[in-house]
């Protein structure tokens, strides 16, 4: 089972401004887009404004008459991206799968951060480093899927948490609107058939949906239902080396996809050593086409340290591997991505160990990858299983 974080810093521009001008806290901000002659809209509020009864969408000129005492700024969106790239760079310490939603949100799969303490431990971290480094307050959702997260965060708590088998009773009270695929048009029908919750929603068939609403019907009933296999993609940071390796074949065993994962290893070494980089974190991603419906499934980890070495990442590899191969899975594609890279070299360089005659050895090999083509030449730690590591360093010392 993923777990997957959605983040949500609140009342985002309000207190980018509110920390920018202290003279404003306390007071009923109201963050304004402009268009044109036509007035503008509210893009946010802070609380005090909020519970005055203000909140996104809202004209301006309503926002005037409900709010006389309301301080209206123009929204400075290069400011908030800078914030927000700052919040990013915080999230981005604890796992590289991290997707940006929108200018105030992000989701984040922390699956395998069991190095940094337990899920909920490492959405308090990300909180309370947050709050401290940049004075900002968040709201998380936390779930097996970004559906579920992304609605629990709108909670307005500090987290909310959705166990395993608990999803239908947290769904059935919940708006239909909160769903994705519900648009307002679509709300509106659902409305004059009496359908209001998603739990309501859950209990009209599928086919029904669909003659209903068309092919989308089949996403309002997954949706509905709070499946997502979509996977939380490594969008940020941009620094990342991201590898990717179609399979021949579709491999439904473990060792299917390890005996691969020696040469992606390698591949990854090679880049990092290319630009001067340390890893500090990896991600792998499982694509799975059983059952004819094709889903996605990550884990991922942080080195203890730093590394540039395959043997590492191809050890890592193998640990992901074991917490994400499930029976019955079809595998016919799988993603790496190295993250949080940094200056420097690490002392471990491959399987060959330490010293200058090692690392000339591993250049070497990849001038002939480059000039006769990938797979021509490879470290002998490719013929040997990962129980014999220990011996062949033995023998090449």
């Amino acid at each position: 089972m993923r777990d997957i974080l959605h983040i949500r810093i609140d009342s985002f521009f309000a207190s980018v401004e509110q920390n920018k001008r202290p003279g404003l806290r306390g007071k009923r901000v109201i963050i304004a887009a402009y268009k044109g002659r036509s007035g503008g809209v509210v893009v946010s509020v802070s609380r005090e404004a909020g519970r005055a009864g203000i909140h996104e969408n809202m004209s301006i000129r309503q926002a005037q008459r409900t709010c006389p005492d309301g301080v209206i700024l123009k929204a400075d969106h290069a400011s908030y991206k800078l914030h927000f790239n700052a919040f990013l760079d915080i999230a981005a310490k604890y796992s590289p799968l991290l997707e940006p939603d929108s200018l105030d949100s992000a989701y984040i799969d922390i699956s395998g951060c069991s190095i940094l303490g337990s899920s909920t431990e490492v959405a308090e971290a990300i909180a309370s480093e947050v709050n401290k480094s940049l004075n900002l307050s968040v709201s998380m959702g936390y779930a097996s899927n970004k559906l579920l997260a992304k609605i629990a965060s709108g909670m307005g708590r500090k987290i909310t948490c959705i166990e395993n088998g608990a999803e239908d009773s947290f769904l059935s009270t919940i708006s239909i609107s909160k769903l994705d695929a519900i648009d307002h048009k679509i709300e509106k029908r659902l409305n004059d058939l009496g359908v209001s919750t998603i739990g309501q929603l859950a209990l009209i068939s599928e086919a029904t949906l669909i003659r209903q609403f068309g092919p989308i019907g089949v996403i309002i009933k997954k949706q509905s239902c709070g499946i997502d296999h979509s996977p939380v993609k490594a969008l940020y940071p941009p620094e990342i080396i991201k590898i990717e390796r179609m399979f021949p074949f579709i491999a439904d065993e473990p060792a299917q996809i390890l005996e691969r994962f020696q040469e992606i290893a390698e591949q990854a070494s090679s880049a990092l050593r290319k630009i001067n980089m340390l890893a500090g974190g990896v991600a792998l991603t499982l694509f799975d086409e059983s059952k004819k419906i094709e889903k996605a499934a990550s884990w991922c980890t942080t080195f203890k340290k730093p590394t540039e070495s395959a043997y590492s990442i191809h050890e890592t590899l193998a640990r992901l591997l074991d917490a994400i191969m499930k029976p019955g899975m079809e595998v016919y594609k799988a993603e790496i991505v190295l993250s949080n890279l940094q200056q420097g070299q690490s002392s471990q360089l491959c399987l060959l160990g330490e010293g200058e005659r090692k690392r000339r050895i591993l250049q070497t090999v990849e001038i002939i990858n480059e000039r006769f083509g990938e797979g021509k030449v490879s470290v002998a730690s490719s013929l040997i299983s990962s129980s014999s590591a220990e011996t062949f360093k033995r023998l090449v010392a």
